[in-house]
């Protein structure tokens, strides 16, 4: 039909991308008008023609979902970001309104309207044959034509749409479109059946007044400088309550594979869809990977305490006592956590840690009847090994600073003396290393750096729960006086970590966030976020 663009060169391939409807109405000719142009454009060598089924994956989305989650006003940042995933040079977009009043379409609406599609129903048009005739006979329909690659400028005209001549509206569309692609767009006509003729002062103010209210009730997009969105952008918009939202008569939290809840939540937020998806899915179906740095203050310090006495005459061993226990001390803490995310606040961690303490060491001899003598004193650094398994919650999944909570089980193993000083006597006893287990409960914060990174400060507090006594050996003879009482071994450990946080991993692309979300818990999402 159409013969313009050049058949030299690579193929060029057009995105023909949903169009917005003004109504529920005019939603019938937005399902239909892509339809129509990939009919008439089928058997063209020269155009690879692209559809959103065609395009499986928009940032974790299908195209028909993220298309039909687009912000009303949108349709050409969303067009675009769609057409550069799918690797398309060009993509048609745009938006159909009801046409003036006219007496045919009068006649028309004397008949009993069919339903009007609802928003979303193009996602089925564009598997299906070509459908019937729309039930609304006129309509004024602002074609986006978009250059991906941005080297040519984008392309905005209103066209008369009529159903009983759609080979007028198509042929004159695609013309545009060759001249777009060829070009010539810069010498192009209006080719419009209709021209629009210039308002008068008081059509032109009650326009105005119309485009301020609606952007009261739909919102302005932040962070959108000098023309199409196409990274992540955020709105203020008109806050529904979910009884709004259930009431609604298009029900267009279906089309997006969400709940009411979520739909309410999603839309509250002012973000786009995938960024809002990315922020709430936070752990869900991802693997997580901490490494972490702080101090700690408890039950990592060790002392092995020991004392013999020896016979005067021949100076062999009659009695040897020796005492292993945990003490308080203070110390760096060093570890790497990692996890799995079980939903998208809950995680299970794993977790490996060596705490820093000191290790005293004191011996004495005592000969019967004689003085007491120091052997051995000293003071050397150990590491504690802690191995943790528990669970990490984070309520608050869509904010940059969120709490975090975490509760879970320690096992906590010590070092042997021999592993810091040799003993002076072969009849000293050498002392299990200590090991304990612990319930810990950890309470911090986290902050988003990126989508994939965050900051993370958290204070675990563990509580010995079995294990942890102090280890007492006591033989022979009763020469030693005044033997030093086991100490109780202190109980508590704290910890102030901080260290950086990767989610790896992403949840399955394209599948709906409302179908992950089911467990109880995912419905305590907050309604005001």
């Amino acid at each position: 039909m159409l013969s313009l663009l050049a058949s030299a060169g690579a193929q060029d391939s057009v995105l023909l991308s949903a169009f917005e409807g003004s109504d529920l109405v005019t939603q019938s000719v937005a399902a239909r008008i892509p339809v129509i142009l990939a009919h008439e454009l089928e058997g063209r060598d020269d155009l690879d023609i692209i559809t959103l089924e065609d395009i499986h994956q928009v940032g974790g989305w299908s195209a028909e979902i993220y298309m039909a989650s687009c912000p009303r006003g949108q349709y050409p940042g969303c067009s675009l970001v769609v057409a550069q995933s799918g690797g398309a040079h060009y993509a048609v977009t745009g938006m159909v309104r009801p046409a003036e009043a006219s007496e045919a379409q009068a006649a028309d609406e004397s008949q009993p309207p069919e339903s009007p599609a609802k928003r979303g129903d193009s996602l089925a048009v564009q598997a299906s044959p070509l459908p019937e005739t729309t039930p609304l006979i006129q309509a004024e329909v602002e074609i986006y034509l978009l250059d991906v690659t941005g080297e040519k400028d984008p392309v905005d005209l209103v066209f008369h749409y009529e159903a009983s001549d759609e080979a007028t509206f198509t042929h004159d569309v695609l013309f545009l479109l060759d001249e777009l692609i060829s070009g010539e767009v810069g010498q192009v006509i209006d080719i419009r059946k209709e021209p629009e003729q210039p308002r008068d002062d008081g059509e032109l103010q009650a326009r105005i007044k119309e485009l301020e209210e609606l952007e009261q009730e739909m919102g302005v997009v932040e962070n959108q400088p000098g023309g199409e969105q196409s990274g992540p952008y955020r709105e203020h918009r008109a806050r529904y309550s979910l009884d709004r939202v259930v009431t609604m008569e298009d029900q267009p939290w279906e089309d997006m594979g969400l709940t009411p809840r979520e739909y309410t939540q999603w839309w509250n937020s002012g973000w786009d869809i995938i960024t809002w998806r990315e922020m709430n899915d936070g752990r869900l179906g991802r693997f997580l990977l901490r490494p972490l740095l702080g101090a700690t203050f408890g039950f990592s310090a060790e002392r092995y305490h020991a004392r013999y006495a020896l016979e005067p005459l021949k100076l062999t061993v009659q009695e040897v006592y020796a005492v292993q226990s945990l003490e308080a001390g203070f110390g760096p803490s060093l570890g790497l956590s990692g996890g799995y995310g079980l939903s998208s606040r809950t995680e299970m961690e794993f977790a490996v840690m060596l705490e820093g303490g000191s290790y005293d060491t004191d011996i004495d001899q005592e000969i019967y009847h004689s003085e007491v003598d120091s052997i051995v004193s000293e003071t050397s650094y150990t590491n504690m090994l802690k191995v943790l398994l528990g669970v990490r919650y984070s309520p608050l999944t869509g904010l940059t600073w969120r709490p975090i909570a975490g509760a879970g089980l320690v096992y906590a193993r010590g070092t042997k003396v021999t592993a810091h000083v040799d003993l002076p006597r072969p009849e000293l006893p050498v002392l299990n290393a200590p090991n304990l287990l612990a319930a810990r409960l950890m309470g911090g914060m986290e902050s988003r750096i990126t989508r994939s990174m965050d900051f993370f400060l958290q204070v675990p507090l563990d509580v010995i729960v079995l294990g942890g006594a102090a280890q007492v050996h006591d033989e022979g003879a009763r020469y030693l006086e005044n033997k030093e009482d086991p100490p109780y071994a202190f109980p508590l450990a704290a910890a102030l970590q901080a260290g950086l946080q990767f989610r790896l991993g992403a949840t399955p692309a394209g599948q709906p966030y409302g179908q992950k979300n089911t467990s109880a818990e995912d419905e305590l999402m907050l309604d005001d976020y």
